[in-house]
């Protein structure tokens, strides 16, 4: 006799990520609107897999009804998600001294974009914090060039200085 045995589950989870005052269709008129990226986890036995389906729609605030969104919009939309929702756990993660976890969140942001400046100011801070001011250094010069009157680029030039001849 041979049996076969499968499990599966979902996890879904949204992001509320932007509003908007736009023109609903369905109660026809402005309201304000808000973005949601859902993420919806997948997790089988039988061979362990695992997917993730991102996906973003916007709800109306006044007529409560939610709808997609044309799919060249939502793709650039889950990416940019993507980016600001790993540089905000980044953020608490440093907040709460977690500099490693918080440097790791960074860095799959700057995989998915190298020069994007907020996954760039995370990944300086938390290695300044750890005390690795040569590999901060790369992030405070790229962000330097962009922004070379910033008070937070240029105290964070000052930290890194003395070690790495600012």
């Amino acid at each position: 006799m041979i049996f076969f045995v499968h499990w599966s589950s979902s996890d879904v989870q949204y992001y509320k990520m932007e509003s908007a005052q736009m023109y609903c269709d369905e109660c026809g008129s402005s309201q304000k609107h808000t973005y949601r990226m859902y993420e919806k986890r997948n997790k089988s036995y039988s061979v362990v897999t695992t997917s993730t389906d991102r996906s973003v729609t916007v709800t109306c605030h006044g007529c409560l009804s939610e709808s997609a969104i044309p799919k060249e919009q939502e793709k650039q939309l889950v990416e940019r998600y993507q980016k600001e929702i790993l540089v905000n756990q980044g953020i608490e993660l440093f907040q709460q001294g977690e500099y490693s976890k918080a440097l790791k969140k960074s860095k799959k942001a700057l995989k998915k974009d190298k020069s994007y400046v907020p996954a760039m100011m995370v990944s300086a801070q938390c290695l300044i914090a750890m005390n690795k001011h040569n590999d901060a250094k790369k992030y405070v010069v790229e962000l330097i060039k962009i922004y070379p009157d910033d008070e937070q680029v240029n105290h964070m030039r000052e930290q890194i200085a003395s070690t790495c001849g600012f």
